[in-house]
């Protein structure tokens, strides 16, 4: 009978990723994509844009919190308000989402008339476009005051007839600061919103 013993084995050394014939892997894709437009500290009098795809969104700081949108037909800008900008009649649906920064306002009329402007701005710089106006997230964080505001502002978002529904609560959450939505919310938020971007009706009748 042969020999069967096992046999022994040589000794080891630790292999290197270049000991292996291998592809180079890819680069990772940035994280978030967006263009920077300067304003020198004045943005009233020197902030300008000019979009040049069909599906826009425009709104305040958490819109720079959206990940890398691949659809080359859209793409995402932060500004204080689409107004005084050149007519872009190329744009087709534009998502106009502010509101959370005025949580400290409870005046109803100056909020009532201060988004029927932003309203009426964006129909002039996008007359052939659908607007759509997003019900704001309200944080269980927040104190009694600015949670009595941002209903305010929901009403008269909804009241546009332009409204977007908000995400389901359970999938919303913010940073420590309650003002900017945590990464996975703005992941959940921009799925959401593409959903009626692709599907939706102009004219909404979700109820805050």
């Amino acid at each position: 009978m042969g020999n069967t013993r096992a046999p022994t084995p040589g000794r080891s050394r630790p292999l290197r990723v270049e000991d292996f014939d291998l592809p180079p892997s890819p680069p990772s894709p940035p994280l978030h994509l967006f263009t920077r437009h300067e304003h020198g500290g004045n943005k009233t009098a020197n902030w300008s844009l000019t979009p040049s795809r069909e599906i826009l969104i425009v709104g305040a700081s958490n819109i720079s919190r959206l990940p890398l949108i691949r659809d080359i037909r859209a793409v995402s800008h932060g500004t204080h308000s689409p107004g005084g900008q050149p007519t872009s009649p190329g744009v087709h649906k534009v998502i106009l989402s502010f509101g959370l920064n005025d949580r400290g306002r409870g005046n109803t009329t100056l909020l009532e008339s201060k988004h029927q402007k932003l309203l009426q701005s964006a129909k002039d710089t996008f007359p052939n476009a659908a607007i759509f106006i997003p019900i704001i997230n309200i944080s269980s964080n927040l104190t009694l005051k600015p949670t009595q505001n941002i209903r305010i502002l929901n009403q008269l978002i909804f009241q546009t007839f332009h409204s977007l529904p908000k995400l389901r609560q359970s999938a919303f959450s913010m940073d420590q600061d309650n003002i900017h939505w945590s990464p996975n919310t703005a992941r959940l938020m921009w799925d959401h919103w593409r959903s009626f971007l692709v599907f939706g009706n102009p004219t909404l009748t979700h109820h805050p």
